[in-house]
Formats: C-alpha cells, structure tokens, sequence
C-alpha cells in the first residue's frame, strides 16, 4: 500500500524553483560594498598623491615669488622653461646620470648575484654587507662621502699620498670633470645591493634542471648564461631598469649634500634646479612648472619601459 509523502507539493516548488529561493545580493551590490570597503584607502592616496600634483599644476599658472600675491600668467612659465638653458642643460645632466647609473647598477648587480648565487661559506653575511648601503640615508651617505673624498683631510687623497701617488689628489668634489663620476660611484655603490635582490631572486626562480638537461647536451658555462640565464632573467631585468631609471630622473638628495649641484653646475641635474629655482630664487610657480615637466618625463619614460619590456605575442600584437 503506498504510503503518504510528508512533502507537500509548494515545498517542492520551492526546493525546486529558484525564483522562490531566498535573495542573494547582486553583483551591484557587491560591487558598491566593495567600493565601500577601498573609499578610505582611496581618499587617502588622492589626498597625498594627486591631490598635491593637482595642487603643483595650478602654482605653475601662476607668477609666485611667496612674498606678493599670486598672478595669473597661463603657460608663460612652461614658455619660460622651454628656452631657459640652465633647465636644458640640468636635463642632460640626468640623462647622463641615468645612462650611467642604470647601466652601472645592472652590470654590477648581475655579476655580483652570480658570484653570491653560489654555495660558498659566508654567503649570507657577504649579502648581508652588500645589502648595508640601501638601508643607510642618502643624507648620512652624502655626508659620509663628502668627507672621504675632501682634498685636505679626505681618506682618498690620505690613501694616494700614504702609497706615494701624491700627484693625483685631486679636489674630487671641487672639479667639474671628477664631481659628476664622484657622485655617480656614490649612486652605484648605495644601491648596486639593491638591484642584487632582485638578480638573486631571479636566479633562484630558474629550474635546475634546465642547467643538467643543457650540461648533458654539451653546453658550456658560456652558453648556458646567454641561452638560459639572462633570458629567463628578462623580467627582472625589466623591474631594474625601472627602477633605476625612475631613481636617476628623481635623484636630489645625494646630489645637493654633496655638490649642490656644483661646482659649475656640473652636477645640476632636474630636481636640484627645481629646488634652487624655489628656494634660492624664490620662483615658486616656476619651479612648480619644472617640476611637472619632470613628472610628464618621468610618467612617459615609466609608460616606455614598461611597454619595451612587455613579453608574450598577444601583448606585442596589443
């Protein structure tokens, strides 16, 4: 005899009927929460971030000297800029620091991963101590080589005068032609460590078996390092590359702690005359115009290098 379901023919509707089942939240809304949720962090890098470049761009409409009011000028600053040789000739300045450092930090930090990949004994204390100059300020650093390279009582002239080489002490930071290469070794020796990280990163995150399989195959060391090793080093290449260009065209601590942009203006790269065009000459819209001229180089240099290091066909076809 059959018996009775204790299941009722509208609970089965409703087990069944998904448009009788209880209201989940939509995507709108989950969106909306979200948003909800990234409100503060967004408003607080609008407040430090554009908001103070926003800022910048409207003094550079201005003529501000921070004595007398305001004027109103337009784009006369950027006018001003575009035929102000100084200016010019800061920016070639960087070009050349950028060139040599860039170049310098992806040599040297390439070799010294590679020397520091390997199994030796103290490996962890020589990474430790290529790593010390990156935690250091580049104030205390810039303090630091100014004295080493000062003429009377510098360790560098001390040195050359101690081995019997008193005849190339030089005023290293008192002469155009040595104050530029000073402080670009100042830059390569304050962050090569840094740019080694990242190198040694990409060296461990490379297959072992892909040396073996090459080994078996006859390969040398030689051919092993361009076949394998910088190739799949390619991005991490790429993330030096822009980092320490970004850090050549922003560079100004250093410079000014130890040359002040002299002697001659050698050293004058783009940020350091911002900084002199402001507070020496108190041409506070004109160097906010350099200043954002600086940001669109260094926004379009960034937006390059990322382009030019961009890997795979589709993004290539993109």
């Amino acid at each position: 005899m059959p018996t009775l379901s204790s299941r009722t023919p509208s609970g089965d509707a409703q087990a069944t009927n998904p448009r009788l089942s209880p209201a989940r939240p939509g995507l709108g809304f989950r969106r909306f929460e979200f948003l909800v949720w990234l409100a503060p962090a967004l408003l607080l890098v609008g407040a430090l971030t554009y908001l103070p470049i926003l800022t910048e761009f409207v003094l550079s409409l201005f003529a501000a000297d921070g004595f007398s009011m305001p004027r109103f000028i337009g784009f006369a600053n950027y006018t001003q800029a575009a035929g102000q040789p100084d200016f010019w000739a800061a920016l070639l300045n960087n070009i050349w620091y950028a060139i040599s450092t860039v170049s310098g930090k992806l040599v040297l930090g390439l070799i010294a991963a590679l020397l520091l990949n390997g199994p030796f004994r103290g490996r962890a204390a020589f990474r430790a101590l290529f790593f010390l100059p990156v935690i250091l300020s580049f104030v205390a650093i810039g303090l630091l080589w100014t004295l080493i390279f000062n003429y009377n009582y510098g360790l560098i002239n001390f040195l050359l005068q101690a081995v019997g080489l008193a005849d190339l002490k030089r005023d290293w930071l008192g002469a155009p032609e040595t104050a530029f290469p000073a402080v670009i070794f100042v830059d390569l020796w304050k962050w090569t460590g840094f740019h080694v990280v990242i190198y040694l990163a990409g060296l461990q995150s490379i297959p072992a078996d892909l040396y073996e399989a090459a080994a078996l195959d006859g390969a040398s060391r030689w051919q092993m390092f361009w076949r394998i090793t910088l190739p799949l080093l390619k991005p991490f290449t790429a993330v030096n590359v822009v980092i320490a260009s970004l850090g050549a065209f922003s560079v100004f601590d250093l410079i000014y702690v130890m040359t002040q942009g002299g002697p001659f203006k050698s050293t004058n790269v783009a940020m350091v005359e911002v900084y002199l065009q402001a507070f020496q000459f108190n041409q506070f819209g004109y160097a906010a115009a350099l200043s954002v001229i600086v940001l669109l180089l260094i926004t379009g240099l960034s937006l390059g290098l990322l382009r030019i290091f961009r890997s795979g066909p589709a993004e290539r076809e993109a």
